[in-house]
C-alpha cells in the first residue's frame, strides 16, 4: 500500500535527520492511508511525526495545528499515552514560541494525566515535570520551580533514567545558582556534567560544561 510506503520512508529519513524529506513523505502517508479505525494508531504517529518536524523548521503555527490534531484524535481513541505526548509535544511549541505560561499549563496537564493513569507514564511525568521547572525559571520564579526540577529528578533516578537526571542536575544548578546558592550549584552542575561524560553524550557535554562555566 502506497500510504504504508510512505510512512515507513518518512520514519527513516526522520532517523537520519533528512527534515524536508520526512515531512514530504509524512504528508503524503497521511493523505494515502484510510480514514478507518484501524489506521487511528498510525495516523496518531504521523501527527507526532510531523508536529517534531515542523518545529525543527521553524513553523511553529503548522506544528501547533498538527499536533492539536493529534491530542483531539488521541482523545477520541481514549489513548492516554498519546494525549500526554500530544501535550508534551506542545510544551516545546510553546517553549519555541516564547510563551512560557502556555508551557506550564500544558506541561501541568501532563502531570495530572499521568498521576491519574493506570498506566506507567513514568517518562512522560519526568518530562511533563521538566517543561514544568523551565516554564517557570524562564517567568523568574525561581523558588517555585526549584521543588519541580528536584521532583523531576527524584522520579528520573527512581525510573533510571540517566539522560534525564542529567537534565534535571542542570536545571537544579540553574535555579540554586539564581537564588544564591553557589555551592549547591556548583555541586549540581557537575554532577549534571559527569553523567553526561559517563553516557558519552558529546552534546550533552559541551551543554554541561558550558553551564559550569
Amino acid at each position: 500500500k502506497a500510504g504504508d510506503w510512505y510512512f515507513k520512508a518518512a520514519q527513516i529519513a526522520r532517523k537520519a535527520y533528512a527534515t524536508a524529506t520526512s515531512v514530504e513523505y509524512y504528508e503524503k502517508a497521511s493523505q494515502y492511508i484510510p480514514d478507518t479505525e484501524e489506521s487511528r494508531p498510525k495516523q496518531l504517529q504521523i501527527y507526532d511525526g510531523l508536529g517534531q518536524l515542523y518545529l525543527w523548521q521553524s513553523q511553529i503555527d503548522r506544528a501547533e495545528t498538527v499536533v492539536k490534531k493529534m491530542k483531539t484524535l488521541a482523545e477520541a481513541q481514549n489513548d492516554e499515552v498519546a494525549v500526554a505526548k500530544a501535550l508534551i509535544r506542545l510544551c516545546d511549541i510553546s517553549r519555541d514560541a516564547v510563551q512560557y505560561e502556555q508551557v506550564v499549563e500544558y506541561a501541568k496537564q501532563v502531570e495530572e494525566l499521568c498521576e491519574n493513569s493506570t498506566q506507567d507514564m513514568s517518562s512522560l511525568k519526568v518530562d511533563a515535570l521538566a517543561h514544568h521547572a523551565f516554564g517557570l525559571n524562564r517567568m523568574h520564579q525561581y523558588e517555585d520551580a526549584l521543588p519541580v526540577a528536584k521532583s523531576a529528578l527524584e522520579l528520573a533516578e527512581k525510573q533510571g533514567f540517566r539522560s534525564d537526571t542529567v537534565r534535571s542536575h542542570s536545571v537544579i544548578g540553574i535555579l540554586s545558582f539564581r537564588l544564591g546558592d553557589i555551592e549547591a550549584a556548583e555541586q549540581s552542575l557537575k554532577l549534571s556534567l559527569s553523567i553526561a561524560e559517563e553516557l558519552g553524550d558529546r552534546r550533552d557535554i559541551a551543554v554541561r560544561s558550558n553551564n559550569l562555566g
